[in-house]
């Protein structure tokens, strides 16, 4: 009996910690009505794309829920410096925080996290994907 709380205790744990890192997870979505998403070229021009289909939407949120977000107990480098190298910044009405994407990290709201290199291109591959789809 003991052995069987104490797997339980440990899945439990296991999956909350596993959930709570993408904070994403709990947003309610329905509330979002629009994503505004900026784009820094590599000439620092900015490009706008917004998604106000609920399709779209969906498909955006579905990408961000799938990011494995990993936390940064004590970074050692200028949060700033890294921020200002974004490459999108996407911003949802409905909603109070913003995720901004850098090359390895990223922060939902104040909060930094490192994210694997193939997110940018993956992220980049999708909207092109969205935009085809629109015309």
């Amino acid at each position: 009996m003991k052995t069987k709380a104490i797997l339980m205790a440990i899945f439990s744990i296991l999956y909350i910690h596993g959930n709570s890192q993408n904070r994403i997870n709990d947003w309610d979505i329905d509330k979002i009505t629009q994503i505004h998403i900026e784009n820094k070229t590599s000439d620092n021009k900015i490009e706008i794309i917004k998604f106000s289909e609920r399709g779209e939407i969906d498909i955006v949120f579905s990408f961000l829920k799938r990011i494995d977000f990993k936390t940064i107990d004590n970074p050692g480098f200028d949060k700033d410096e890294v921020l200002n190298k974004w490459i999108y910044k996407i911003k949802f009405q409905g909603q109070r925080d913003q995720v901004i994407l850098c090359q390895n990290y990223a922060t939902i709201g104040k909060t930094i996290f490192s994210i694997d290199n193939k997110v940018i291109k993956d992220f980049k591959d999708l909207l092109a994907t969205c935009n085809k789809e629109n015309k």
